[in-house]
C-alpha cells in the first residue's frame, strides 16, 4: 500500500455539481 498522507487535488466528473460537492464535502469530509 502507498501510505498517502495528503491528497492535493482530485478531478470529479459529475452531471450535478452541487450534489457531488455536498457528498464529497459533507459526507466524506473533504475540504
Amino acid at each position: 500500500m502507498l501510505g498517502l498522507k495528503q491528497v492535493h487535488h482530485i478531478a470529479i466528473i459529475a452531471t450535478d455539481y452541487a450534489v457531488s460537492k455536498a457528498f464529497y464535502c459533507d459526507i466524506l469530509g473533504f475540504t
